[in-house]
């Protein structure tokens, strides 16, 4: 699973490890934790203003098999 974060500061974004750590310590199930972190500037919107996790999901999979990523 990939976690989109938008930063409160982007100078110091968080890591993998300290979502995963938060995460658990909120009781998130193991299999539940990512194993991906894509830091973004802006969550993409919808027309009605939601999160547009299709787009999300596009993107971060082009630039998968484009050998991109983190």
């Amino acid at each position: 699973t990939c976690a989109c974060v938008v930063p409160e500061n982007p100078d110091a974004p968080p890591t993998l490890a300290e979502v995963q750590s938060a995460l658990r310590d909120r009781g998130v199930a193991p299999y539940k934790l990512p194993d991906r972190l894509e830091i973004v500037p802006a969550l993409p919107l919808t027309g009605v203003g939601k999160v547009d996790k299709k787009s999300l999901a596009r993107r971060f999979t082009a630039e998968t098999a484009n050998g991109g990523g983190r």
